[in-house]
């Protein structure tokens, strides 16, 4: 007994091609309403808005940081350039002048950018128990900015340290006293670098 093929019949004008089945859960993307277009431009402005505040705030910090910066090292210069640092010490030498007794050779200068009038210093000379064995002083009546003032004496055979008793001056029409100072200074201490003097 033979058995019979089936056949199976399909219509005419109907195919299987693949690509004509669709999926019941992909639907095609809806275009974008109007509504949805706004809003996609508003928060793209509402985003250039904020980084523009953003950028305007950072200018705003650093301006009042470089103020800051500025009044602290305002702050700074008054406070180390004291008073006391305005005429200054850029030579402290002994020389030696043969068999003969040393002498002594000092320059204060002028720090401040403004000239100093009636001005006066008062140098001594110490032993090593800070016993004052000799002093030397000099007057100038007028120093402007840079300019330096003089003094050299015979130094002591005891002297082995100075210090500066006194220095005074006037200055815009205020004077100014100070002395004496309280630690001696062993020769050749400077209380700056001497190439601020004028030449």
């Amino acid at each position: 007994m033979v058995a019979r093929r089936r056949e199976s019949r399909i219509a005419p004008g109907i195919g299987l091609n693949p690509l004509s089945i669709q999926s019941p859960h992909i639907s095609p993307r809806a275009p974008p309403t109007l509504p949805q277009v706004e809003e996609g431009i508003e928060k793209k402005q509402r985003g250039l808005r904020q980084w523009r505040h953003w950028t305007i705030e950072i200018k705003v910090w650093k301006a009042l940081a470089a103020l800051v910066i500025a009044l602290l090292l305002t702050f700074w210069f008054r406070v180390v350039h004291q008073d006391d640092e305005i005429l200054a010490l850029v030579r402290n030498e002994v020389v030696a002048n043969g068999a003969g007794p040393r002498s002594w050779v000092g320059r204060f200068v002028n720090t401040n950018d403004h000239a100093l009038s009636d001005v006066a210093v008062t140098v001594e000379f110490l032993d090593n128990q800070n016993h004052r064995v000799g002093a030397t002083d000099a007057q100038a009546a007028e120093l402007p900015y840079r300019a330096s003032i003089d003094l050299q004496a015979t130094l002591p055979s005891e002297a082995v340290k100075m210090r500066i008793y006194s220095v005074q001056w006037r200055m815009a029409g205020r004077p100014v006293l100070m002395g004496p100072f309280r630690e001696p200074w062993s020769f050749g201490y400077l209380m700056t670098d001497p190439a601020i003097a004028r030449r």
